[in-house]
């Protein structure tokens, strides 16, 4: 692993009952009392199939401009809305975030034998504590190194939303040792395990765009029916 990696495990999760069930699409009002009695069951069998790890590396930026982010050891990213982004980051926060296989196996296996309600709740709370695990690094970040040295934050960006191809997965998967945490890269840039997250969250003293410790990135995003978005 590279030496200056840094492997997070344990981290508790939470995982909010409100925000699993906007995950599973109600957005609408108060869930029913049997789905929300639904979810409070699962949430708290699911604690025991998770296993939350996460991955970091800090990588320099060399130069942002022309829709390209050019960064240490010759990698790149090329999106024109990405680089307008990070415009004036001086370092990118690299992750990846898991919570292992167990969890998306009792999904497969619900599903198998036709407990769809129960599946796609508990495949939601999966979905739910993968996003924690990756604001716990983010929190992480911005206190022990930006709030440190007196950097700006920027959002938490992702590969595979509108601003930036998921193909450059790989470029970012090249940047840290991900299988340490064992989450490997499919050949059409998804990871696995399923219930995994890869971000960037950009740092600088320059930075044009930031963003709160706790913000969630939707106001970068242009997907309006994302049933986990927050308006």
């Amino acid at each position: 692993m590279d030496k200056n990696a840094r492997v997070i495990a344990g981290m508790p999760l939470a995982l909010d009952a409100d925000t699993v069930l906007r995950h599973i699409g109600n957005t609408g009002g108060p869930a029913g009392p049997e789905l929300r009695a639904n979810v409070e069951q699962l949430r708290r069998q699911a604690q025991e199939m998770l296993t939350p790890r996460a991955v970091l590396q800090l990588v320099a930026v060399e130069g942002v401009a022309n829709g390209t982010v050019n960064l240490a050891g010759g990698h790149s990213f090329h999106s024109k809305k990405l680089s307008g982004l990070l415009a004036g980051a001086e370092t990118l926060a690299v992750m990846v975030g898991t919570v292992g296989e167990k969890l998306e196996e009792e999904v497969s296996r619900l599903f198998a034998v036709g407990e769809y309600v129960e599946a796609l709740a508990l495949d939601a709370i999966g979905s739910v504590a993968v996003e924690e695990v990756c604001q716990h690094v983010r929190s992480l970040v911005c206190r022990e190194y930006a709030d440190a040295v007196g950097l700006r934050v920027g959002p938490s960006l992702s590969p595979g939303y509108q601003y930036w191809d998921i193909r450059e997965q790989a470029v970012l998967f090249s940047l840290l040792p991900a299988a340490e945490i064992g989450v490997t890269l499919t050949e059409s840039s998804l990871m696995l395990p399923r219930k995994s997250e890869s971000a960037i969250v950009p740092l600088g003293r320059d930075l044009k765009v930031t963003a709160g410790e706790d913000e969630p990135p939707c106001r970068f995003c242009d997907r309006q029916d994302c049933p986990a978005r927050l308006r």
